[in-house]
């Protein structure tokens, strides 16, 4: 230990095998070599990343009180924690990593809950990177994301049992990378939200690849990528919540509602339709046998002709209705 005191260290690797060298030490030995290992990581003013091992340590947990020493390391920018052990036994782990403000990457491999992930992160404004493995609770993480502004690359592990995702987008990150993980996966998504808007038609591409989806809202910058969801045949819930496109979307959306046989629920936006568009899609699903009504919902502000005659819609076939902006939005806010 006393070769490196006095110089300059940004990195340090700590393997903690501790438990079986100092089970052939006294008390007092041990006592000496914990005190002098703490001097050393409090005097390493300069150290700015922090990669922590610690295996077979079933009694000790080593690895907490080492992260409780760093504590006072408020220059530390990089910090990762592969603890096999109870980790999570020390109490509150977000009051544990809360001393650490400037952290820009955070790499985790522990027994985390969602709860304790998103206090931890909520106190690191400088979040950059995310990687989180299997043991570590992310099904919070559209509010993990919420708490860090500068978020960048997030890496998280989606249990193969997982039916639900909420994707979103930061402006300079691409999406690319999780729906291509989707897409040839042995995931069995069932449900999947984008809260970005997919401009990229390979983006739509990797999307339409997701085979197991029967819900989804997104958003789509052109018509071409609404076009490349006609291939989700099981796709029984669609809500395009944005649309950038005055395109006239009549045809898509008919040839959509015919190939998606299952489909039983369409929200979109009334200025990418013409006026008859309900009755046109009650006469599509008329050619379909044994299907379930189809319940559309249309919003927007545009006049239309369609309430005035919608006694002429078969309602065993389509359920109709329209939704204004204020309705919109406050169904968009409970669904955050």
């Amino acid at each position: 230990m006393s070769s490196i005191v006095g110089q300059v260290v940004s990195t340090i690797y700590i393997l903690c095998l501790w438990p079986r060298y100092l089970s052939m030490t006294s008390n007092c030995c041990r006592w000496f070599i914990k005190m002098q290992f703490c001097k050393l990581i409090i005097g390493m003013q300069q150290l700015q990343s922090l990669k922590l091992w610690e295996f077979n340590c079933k009694k000790r947990q080593y690895a907490q009180n080492i992260i409780k020493m760093a504590g006072s390391l408020h220059q530390l920018q990089q910090l990762e924690i592969f603890a096999h052990t109870y980790f999570a036994e020390c109490g509150n782990i977000s009051r544990v990593l809360r001393p650490f403000k400037q952290l820009e990457i955070l790499t985790l491999d522990v027994n985390l809950s969602s709860k304790e992930l998103r206090r931890s992160c909520h106190s690191m404004p400088h979040l950059r990177q995310l990687s989180l493995t299997s043991r570590v609770d992310s099904s919070t993480l559209k509010d993990v994301i919420k708490d860090s502004p500068q978020l960048e690359e997030l890496s998280f592990y989606l249990k193969p049992k997982a039916k639900t995702l909420y994707c979103f987008q930061k402006p300079k990150a691409c999406s690319s990378e999780i729906l291509q993980s989707l897409a040839y996966s042995h995931v069995s998504l069932v449900s999947l939200d984008i809260r970005h808007i997919i401009s990229d038609l390979n983006e739509a591409k990797l999307l339409a690849t997701i085979s197991s989806l029967k819900i989804l809202t997104c958003r789509f910058s052109n018509a071409d990528c609404v076009h490349w969801l006609r291939q989700l045949s099981l796709l029984e819930e669609l809500r395009i919540s944005l649309l950038e496109t005055i395109v006239d979307m009549t045809e898509i959306y008919l040839d959509l509602i015919g190939t998606c046989t299952r489909l039983r629920f369409l929200r979109i936006f009334d200025l990418h339709i013409c006026e008859n568009f309900a009755i046109q899609v009650s006469k599509v699903l008329e050619e379909c046998v044994h299907r379930r009504p189809l319940e559309l919902i249309i919003y927007g502000d545009r006049d239309s002709t369609i309430m005035r005659t919608s006694k002429d819609i078969d309602s065993s076939h389509l359920i109709y209705s329209r939704m204004n902006a204020r309705e919109l939005i406050k169904c968009f806010n409970t669904h955050l």
